[in-house]
Protein backbone atom coordinates (compact mmCIF):
# COMPACT_ATOMS: atom_id res chain seq x y z
CA UNK A 1 0.00 0.00 0.00
CA UNK A 2 1.32 3.44 -0.89
CA UNK A 3 2.19 5.65 2.04
CA UNK A 4 0.60 9.05 2.30
CA UNK A 5 3.14 11.90 2.11
CA UNK A 6 2.58 12.88 5.75
CA UNK A 7 3.26 9.28 6.81
CA UNK A 8 6.72 9.20 5.24
CA UNK A 9 9.50 8.77 7.77
CA UNK A 10 12.28 8.59 5.21
CA UNK A 11 12.81 10.13 1.80
CA UNK A 12 13.91 7.25 -0.39
CA UNK A 13 16.25 8.36 -3.15
CA UNK A 14 17.67 5.89 -5.65
CA UNK A 15 21.31 6.22 -6.72
CA UNK A 16 22.65 4.55 -9.88
CA UNK A 17 26.40 4.04 -9.78
CA UNK A 18 28.51 2.80 -12.70
CA UNK A 19 31.24 0.24 -13.06
CA UNK A 20 34.41 1.23 -14.85
CA UNK A 21 37.35 -1.07 -15.38
CA UNK A 22 39.57 1.86 -16.31
CA UNK A 23 38.39 4.28 -13.60
CA UNK A 24 37.12 2.00 -10.81
CA UNK A 25 36.94 4.98 -8.43
CA UNK A 26 34.10 6.63 -10.40
CA UNK A 27 31.15 4.83 -8.78
CA UNK A 28 32.42 4.64 -5.18
CA UNK A 29 33.68 8.24 -5.24
CA UNK A 30 30.43 9.61 -6.67
CA UNK A 31 28.42 7.79 -3.99
CA UNK A 32 30.84 8.85 -1.26
CA UNK A 33 30.47 12.47 -2.34
CA UNK A 34 26.68 12.34 -1.93
CA UNK A 35 26.99 10.58 1.42
CA UNK A 36 29.60 13.06 2.62
CA UNK A 37 27.27 16.00 2.04
CA UNK A 38 24.61 14.39 4.23
CA UNK A 39 27.25 13.56 6.84
CA UNK A 40 28.41 17.16 7.09
CA UNK A 41 24.90 18.68 7.04
CA UNK A 42 21.86 17.82 9.22
CA UNK A 43 19.81 15.08 7.54
CA UNK A 44 16.46 16.37 8.73
CA UNK A 45 13.50 17.60 6.68
CA UNK A 46 10.52 17.98 8.97
CA UNK A 47 10.10 14.54 10.49
CA UNK A 48 11.87 12.90 7.55
CA UNK A 49 15.44 12.06 6.57
CA UNK A 50 17.00 11.08 3.26
CA UNK A 51 17.74 7.38 2.73
CA UNK A 52 19.91 6.42 -0.26
CA UNK A 53 19.08 3.17 -2.10
CA UNK A 54 22.06 2.18 -4.25
CA UNK A 55 21.98 0.07 -7.42
CA UNK A 56 25.05 -0.75 -9.49
CA UNK A 57 23.99 -0.25 -13.10
CA UNK A 58 27.29 -1.56 -14.48
CA UNK A 59 27.57 -1.47 -18.27
CA UNK A 60 23.83 -1.06 -18.63
CA UNK A 61 22.74 -1.96 -22.14
CA UNK A 62 19.50 -0.67 -23.61
CA UNK A 63 17.77 -3.97 -22.92
CA UNK A 64 18.97 -4.06 -19.32
CA UNK A 65 17.88 -0.56 -18.34
CA UNK A 66 14.32 -1.60 -17.50
CA UNK A 67 15.52 -4.31 -15.14
CA UNK A 68 17.90 -1.88 -13.46
CA UNK A 69 15.05 0.57 -12.92
CA UNK A 70 12.64 -1.93 -11.33
CA UNK A 71 14.19 -2.01 -7.82
CA UNK A 72 13.77 1.76 -7.57
CA UNK A 73 10.17 1.67 -8.74
CA UNK A 74 9.38 -1.18 -6.35
CA UNK A 75 10.73 0.79 -3.39
CA UNK A 76 8.76 3.90 -4.37
CA UNK A 77 11.72 6.28 -4.50
CA UNK A 78 10.99 10.01 -4.38
CA UNK A 79 13.82 10.79 -6.82
CA UNK A 80 16.52 9.00 -8.80
CA UNK A 81 20.13 10.14 -9.12
CA UNK A 82 22.88 8.67 -11.25
CA UNK A 83 26.25 8.94 -12.89
CA UNK A 84 25.59 7.56 -16.32
CA UNK A 85 26.05 8.04 -20.01
CA UNK A 86 23.51 10.31 -21.67
CA UNK A 87 22.08 7.48 -23.78
CA UNK A 88 21.46 5.43 -20.63
CA UNK A 89 20.03 8.47 -18.84
CA UNK A 90 17.55 9.05 -21.64
CA UNK A 91 16.46 5.41 -21.55
CA UNK A 92 16.04 5.47 -17.78
CA UNK A 93 14.21 8.78 -18.25
CA UNK A 94 11.45 7.01 -20.13
CA UNK A 95 10.75 4.75 -17.18
CA UNK A 96 11.14 7.63 -14.72
CA UNK A 97 8.63 9.70 -16.67
CA UNK A 98 6.02 6.93 -16.58
CA UNK A 99 6.56 6.50 -12.85
CA UNK A 100 6.57 10.25 -12.15
CA UNK A 101 10.02 10.12 -10.58
CA UNK A 102 12.47 13.02 -11.09
CA UNK A 103 15.75 11.86 -12.65
CA UNK A 104 19.00 13.75 -11.99
CA UNK A 105 22.21 12.66 -13.73
CA UNK A 106 25.77 13.85 -13.96
CA UNK A 107 29.04 12.98 -15.63
CA UNK A 108 32.20 14.83 -16.52
CA UNK A 109 30.54 15.93 -19.73
CA UNK A 110 32.36 13.96 -22.42
CA UNK A 111 29.23 13.54 -24.52
CA UNK A 112 27.55 16.67 -25.81
CA UNK A 113 23.84 16.21 -24.99
CA UNK A 114 21.33 16.47 -27.79
CA UNK A 115 19.72 19.88 -28.16
CA UNK A 116 16.27 18.43 -27.48
CA UNK A 117 15.30 17.35 -23.99
CA UNK A 118 13.87 13.84 -24.30
CA UNK A 119 12.02 13.85 -20.99
CA UNK A 120 10.63 16.54 -18.71
CA UNK A 121 11.85 14.52 -15.74
CA UNK A 122 15.53 14.61 -16.73
CA UNK A 123 17.89 17.12 -15.09
CA UNK A 124 21.66 17.34 -15.38
CA UNK A 125 24.53 18.57 -13.25
CA UNK A 126 27.30 19.48 -15.68
CA UNK A 127 30.87 18.30 -15.26
CA UNK A 128 32.18 20.66 -17.91
CA UNK A 129 34.75 18.47 -19.66
CA UNK A 130 33.71 18.95 -23.28
CA UNK A 131 33.01 22.63 -22.60
CA UNK A 132 36.50 22.99 -21.14
CA UNK A 133 37.94 21.39 -24.29
CA UNK A 134 36.12 23.94 -26.45
CA UNK A 135 37.35 26.91 -24.43
CA UNK A 136 40.88 25.47 -24.34
CA UNK A 137 40.79 25.22 -28.14
CA UNK A 138 39.56 28.81 -28.38
CA UNK A 139 42.40 29.93 -26.10
CA UNK A 140 44.90 28.07 -28.29
CA UNK A 141 43.45 29.76 -31.37
CA UNK A 142 43.92 33.20 -29.81
CA UNK A 143 47.43 32.70 -28.47
CA UNK A 144 49.26 30.29 -30.79
CA UNK A 145 50.22 30.92 -34.40
CA UNK A 146 50.68 27.33 -35.53
CA UNK A 147 48.48 24.28 -35.53
CA UNK A 148 48.54 21.75 -32.68
CA UNK A 149 49.23 18.08 -33.18
CA UNK A 150 46.41 16.27 -31.43
CA UNK A 151 47.48 12.90 -30.05
CA UNK A 152 44.66 10.83 -28.59
CA UNK A 153 44.37 7.35 -27.19
CA UNK A 154 41.45 5.15 -28.23
CA UNK A 155 40.69 4.22 -24.62
CA UNK A 156 40.52 7.79 -23.42
CA UNK A 157 39.69 10.03 -26.35
CA UNK A 158 36.24 10.94 -25.08
CA UNK A 159 33.66 11.51 -27.81
CA UNK A 160 33.18 15.27 -28.12
CA UNK A 161 36.17 16.39 -26.07
CA UNK A 162 38.77 16.22 -28.87
CA UNK A 163 36.19 17.09 -31.51
CA UNK A 164 35.42 20.43 -29.87
CA UNK A 165 39.05 21.27 -29.10
CA UNK A 166 39.92 20.40 -32.70
CA UNK A 167 37.12 22.59 -34.07
CA UNK A 168 37.90 25.63 -31.89
CA UNK A 169 41.69 25.42 -32.38
CA UNK A 170 41.61 25.38 -36.17
CA UNK A 171 38.73 27.85 -36.60
CA UNK A 172 39.39 30.12 -39.59
CA UNK A 173 42.85 28.66 -40.11
CA UNK A 174 44.05 27.70 -43.55
CA UNK A 175 46.00 24.80 -42.08
CA UNK A 176 44.36 21.59 -40.93
CA UNK A 177 44.93 20.49 -37.37
CA UNK A 178 46.64 17.08 -37.59
CA UNK A 179 45.36 14.25 -35.42
CA UNK A 180 46.59 10.78 -34.51
CA UNK A 181 44.76 8.18 -32.43
CA UNK A 182 46.83 5.52 -30.74
CA UNK A 183 45.66 2.23 -29.31
CA UNK A 184 43.04 1.50 -31.99
CA UNK A 185 42.11 -2.18 -32.13
CA UNK A 186 43.59 -4.41 -34.80
CA UNK A 187 46.07 -3.28 -37.41
CA UNK A 188 44.90 0.34 -37.25
CA UNK A 189 46.59 0.85 -33.88
CA UNK A 190 49.58 3.17 -33.52
CA UNK A 191 51.87 3.24 -30.51
CA UNK A 192 52.69 6.67 -29.04
CA UNK A 193 56.17 6.28 -30.52
CA UNK A 194 54.81 5.68 -34.02
CA UNK A 195 52.34 8.56 -33.76
CA UNK A 196 54.96 11.01 -32.53
CA UNK A 197 57.44 10.01 -35.22
CA UNK A 198 55.05 11.27 -37.93
CA UNK A 199 55.26 14.90 -36.77
CA UNK A 200 57.96 17.55 -36.83
CA UNK A 201 58.13 18.57 -33.18
CA UNK A 202 59.48 22.00 -34.07
CA UNK A 203 56.43 22.80 -36.20
CA UNK A 204 53.67 22.01 -33.75
CA UNK A 205 52.53 22.60 -30.21
CA UNK A 206 51.50 19.11 -29.10
CA UNK A 207 48.18 18.45 -27.45
CA UNK A 208 47.44 15.24 -25.60
CA UNK A 209 44.39 13.31 -24.56
CA UNK A 210 45.93 10.10 -23.35
CA UNK A 211 44.82 7.28 -21.10
CA UNK A 212 47.27 7.19 -18.15
CA UNK A 213 48.88 3.93 -19.33
CA UNK A 214 49.58 5.36 -22.77
CA UNK A 215 50.68 8.63 -21.18
CA UNK A 216 53.38 6.85 -19.17
CA UNK A 217 55.02 5.66 -22.36
CA UNK A 218 54.61 8.99 -24.14
CA UNK A 219 56.09 11.08 -21.35
CA UNK A 220 59.08 8.77 -20.95
CA UNK A 221 59.97 8.84 -24.63
CA UNK A 222 58.83 12.20 -25.92
CA UNK A 223 57.50 14.81 -23.54
CA UNK A 224 60.85 15.94 -22.13
CA UNK A 225 61.49 17.31 -25.62
CA UNK A 226 58.44 19.57 -25.48
CA UNK A 227 58.72 22.96 -23.80
CA UNK A 228 55.00 23.71 -23.97
CA UNK A 229 51.91 21.64 -24.49
CA UNK A 230 48.14 21.85 -24.12
CA UNK A 231 46.42 19.15 -22.09
CA UNK A 232 42.89 18.19 -23.00
CA UNK A 233 40.66 18.06 -19.90
CA UNK A 234 41.20 14.89 -17.93
CA UNK A 235 39.70 13.64 -14.66
CA UNK A 236 43.18 12.70 -13.41
CA UNK A 237 45.32 15.85 -13.87
CA UNK A 238 48.74 15.15 -15.31
CA UNK A 239 51.85 17.29 -15.13
CA UNK A 240 54.98 17.00 -17.25
CA UNK A 241 58.13 18.96 -17.99
CA UNK A 242 57.78 22.36 -19.55
CA UNK A 243 54.62 24.44 -19.44
CA UNK A 244 51.24 22.72 -19.42
CA UNK A 245 48.14 24.71 -20.32
CA UNK A 246 44.84 23.08 -19.43
CA UNK A 247 41.21 23.78 -18.56
CA UNK A 248 38.54 22.18 -16.42
CA UNK A 249 35.20 22.77 -14.76
CA UNK A 250 35.81 20.83 -11.55
CA UNK A 251 38.48 22.93 -9.80
CA UNK A 252 37.39 23.81 -6.27
CA UNK A 253 36.62 27.40 -5.34
CA UNK A 254 39.15 27.48 -2.51
CA UNK A 255 37.73 30.70 -1.04
CA UNK A 256 34.27 29.21 -0.53
CA UNK A 257 33.52 27.95 3.02
CA UNK A 258 31.70 24.95 1.55
CA UNK A 259 34.82 23.95 -0.40
CA UNK A 260 36.91 24.13 2.79
CA UNK A 261 34.37 21.91 4.57
CA UNK A 262 34.39 19.47 1.65
CA UNK A 263 38.18 19.24 1.52
CA UNK A 264 38.40 18.66 5.27
CA UNK A 265 35.66 16.03 5.06
CA UNK A 266 37.45 14.12 2.31
CA UNK A 267 40.58 14.02 4.42
CA UNK A 268 38.80 13.06 7.65
CA UNK A 269 36.54 10.34 6.25
CA UNK A 270 38.42 9.03 3.21
CA UNK A 271 42.04 10.06 3.89
CA UNK A 272 42.35 11.55 0.43
CA UNK A 273 42.18 14.83 -1.41
CA UNK A 274 39.04 15.65 -3.45
CA UNK A 275 38.91 14.32 -6.99
CA UNK A 276 36.42 15.20 -9.74
CA UNK A 277 34.26 12.15 -8.99
CA UNK A 278 33.94 13.04 -5.29
CA UNK A 279 33.32 16.66 -6.28
CA UNK A 280 30.40 15.89 -8.57
CA UNK A 281 28.94 13.52 -5.98
CA UNK A 282 29.17 16.23 -3.32
CA UNK A 283 27.52 18.78 -5.63
CA UNK A 284 24.78 16.24 -6.42
CA UNK A 285 24.27 15.80 -2.68
CA UNK A 286 24.00 19.56 -2.26
CA UNK A 287 21.36 19.72 -5.00
CA UNK A 288 19.44 16.81 -3.46
CA UNK A 289 19.60 18.46 -0.04
CA UNK A 290 18.27 21.77 -1.38
CA UNK A 291 15.51 19.94 -3.27
CA UNK A 292 14.40 17.98 -0.18
CA UNK A 293 14.29 21.20 1.82
CA UNK A 294 12.28 22.92 -0.93
CA UNK A 295 9.75 20.10 -1.23
CA UNK A 296 9.34 19.90 2.55
CA UNK A 297 8.72 23.66 2.73
CA UNK A 298 5.99 23.30 0.11
CA UNK A 299 4.63 20.10 1.73
CA UNK A 300 4.70 18.63 -1.75
CA UNK A 301 6.00 15.08 -1.18
CA UNK A 302 2.95 13.59 -2.89
CA UNK A 303 2.68 16.13 -5.70
CA UNK A 304 4.28 14.62 -8.81
CA UNK A 305 4.53 17.87 -10.75
CA UNK A 306 6.02 19.87 -7.87
CA UNK A 307 8.53 17.11 -7.12
CA UNK A 308 9.74 17.12 -10.71
CA UNK A 309 9.75 20.87 -11.23
CA UNK A 310 11.31 21.43 -7.82
CA UNK A 311 14.76 20.47 -9.12
CA UNK A 312 14.82 23.63 -11.21
CA UNK A 313 13.48 25.88 -8.46
CA UNK A 314 16.25 25.54 -5.89
CA UNK A 315 19.66 27.12 -5.42
CA UNK A 316 22.63 25.54 -3.69
CA UNK A 317 26.26 26.28 -2.94
CA UNK A 318 28.67 24.41 -5.15
CA UNK A 319 32.21 23.66 -4.07
CA UNK A 320 33.20 24.69 -7.61
CA UNK A 321 31.96 28.24 -7.22
CA UNK A 322 28.87 29.78 -8.84
CA UNK A 323 26.82 27.52 -11.11
CA UNK A 324 24.47 28.72 -13.84
CA UNK A 325 21.07 27.06 -14.28
CA UNK A 326 19.93 26.83 -17.88
CA UNK A 327 16.16 26.32 -17.60
CA UNK A 328 15.70 25.35 -21.25
CA UNK A 329 18.20 22.51 -20.93
CA UNK A 330 17.50 21.77 -17.26
CA UNK A 331 21.22 21.73 -16.46
CA UNK A 332 23.42 23.35 -13.81
CA UNK A 333 26.64 24.40 -15.49
CA UNK A 334 29.97 25.27 -13.77
CA UNK A 335 32.38 27.94 -14.89
CA UNK A 336 35.57 26.95 -16.71
CA UNK A 337 39.10 27.81 -15.56
CA UNK A 338 42.10 27.87 -17.90
CA UNK A 339 45.44 27.63 -16.19
CA UNK A 340 49.14 27.20 -16.77
CA UNK A 341 51.31 24.86 -14.73
CA UNK A 342 55.10 24.90 -14.75
CA UNK A 343 56.91 22.88 -12.12
CA UNK A 344 55.10 23.67 -8.85
CA UNK A 345 53.62 26.99 -9.99
CA UNK A 346 49.99 27.13 -11.14
CA UNK A 347 48.72 30.34 -12.71
CA UNK A 348 45.12 31.05 -13.76
CA UNK A 349 45.14 32.37 -17.32
CA UNK A 350 41.45 32.99 -17.83
CA UNK A 351 38.06 32.20 -16.33
CA UNK A 352 34.82 31.69 -18.22
CA UNK A 353 31.82 32.54 -16.05
CA UNK A 354 29.23 29.81 -15.65
CA UNK A 355 26.62 31.74 -17.63
CA UNK A 356 29.11 32.22 -20.47
CA UNK A 357 30.15 28.59 -20.85
CA UNK A 358 29.30 27.14 -24.25
CA UNK A 359 26.15 24.98 -24.46
CA UNK A 360 25.08 22.47 -27.13
CA UNK A 361 22.69 25.00 -28.64
CA UNK A 362 25.38 27.67 -29.07
CA UNK A 363 26.37 28.55 -32.62
CA UNK A 364 30.05 27.97 -31.82
CA UNK A 365 29.49 24.23 -31.39
CA UNK A 366 26.50 23.41 -33.58
CA UNK A 367 28.76 22.07 -36.32
CA UNK A 368 29.92 19.38 -33.92
CA UNK A 369 26.36 18.15 -33.59
CA UNK A 370 26.32 17.02 -37.21
CA UNK A 371 29.89 15.79 -37.66
CA UNK A 372 30.87 12.15 -37.51
CA UNK A 373 31.78 11.39 -33.89
CA UNK A 374 32.74 7.78 -34.44
CA UNK A 375 36.38 8.79 -34.82
CA UNK A 376 36.39 9.95 -31.22
CA UNK A 377 35.57 6.75 -29.40
CA UNK A 378 35.35 6.35 -25.64
CA UNK A 379 34.05 2.88 -24.83
CA UNK A 380 34.02 3.17 -21.05
CA UNK A 381 34.92 6.45 -19.37
CA UNK A 382 31.41 7.51 -18.35
CA UNK A 383 29.06 4.56 -18.19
Amino acid sequence: MLQKPDELTSIKVGVMVPQSGQYPQVGPSYLRGIQLYFTLHPNSFGSKSVELLVEDIGMASEGAVGAKFQPFAAQQVQALLGWCQDQVAEQVGGYAQMAGIPLVVTNLGEIMPSTQLPWGTLYRLGGGMWQAAHHLGAYFHQHEAGAPAVFLDFHDSGYDTPLLFHQAAQRSREVTVPMQVTGLPGDRGLSPTQAWAQWDQQAVVPTYGYHPKAWDQAKAEHLPKATKHYQLPHPLPLYEQGEMISADGWTLDEAAPEAVKFRQGCQEYFQQAPNPFLTLGYDTGAWLYAWAQHIEDQKAWGDRTKKIEGWGEVSFKSVRGPLHYDADRQVWQPGIRLFSQQEAEVKVLDEVAADQVVLPSDEAVTAAQTQDKSRFMNPYLVI
